[in-house]
């Protein structure tokens, strides 16, 4: 997905369709994810006190994982994680509605439709950490998006 990368087909050989996989696509947009749980992670070990931030414990597990892989101690970690963090509640959250999307069996059009939607929702809700993963989508909207 890299842009260098695929000018270069490009330029070598214009009639070349460039396919990417979901993995990449999913490694992309939870990239995001858990650069903002950093930056939280970071803003509450200086805001919040030792105890409090040891209840955080294992927040890398509790964002990356899907909500029904967590067991009741990530449950409880990931809840008081998104207590203090709204943004990274709302960033994981939007995160698992586009996992669904690609794991629905839906036609093209439909997962088109439904992305875009994913789109505005990411905009209406301020988070910037799905910036970079929509600024790679829309790179390639004109041959995979377009109407």
């Amino acid at each position: 997905m890299y842009e260098g990368y695929t000018e270069a087909l490009s330029e070598e050989w214009p009639k070349v369709r460039i396919v990417i996989d979901r993995f990449h696509v999913a490694k992309t947009y939870r990239d995001g994810v858990d650069g903002l749980r950093k930056q939280e992670m970071k803003r509450l070990k200086s805001t919040l006190s030792k105890e409090e931030y040891k209840q955080l414990k294992g927040s890398l597990w509790v964002v990356r994982k899907r909500p029904q892989d967590l067991n009741s101690e990530q449950k409880r970690a990931q809840q008081f994680l998104f207590e203090y963090s709204p943004d990274l509640k709302t960033a994981y959250e939007l995160q698992e509605q586009l996992t669904d999307i690609f794991d629905e069996p839906i036609s093209k059009s439909i997962a088109k439709t439904k992305i875009r939607d994913w789109m505005e929702r990411v905009s209406a809700s301020g988070v910037k950490c799905f910036d970079a993963f929509i600024k790679t989508l829309n790179r390639f909207s004109n041959a995979s998006f377009s109407t």
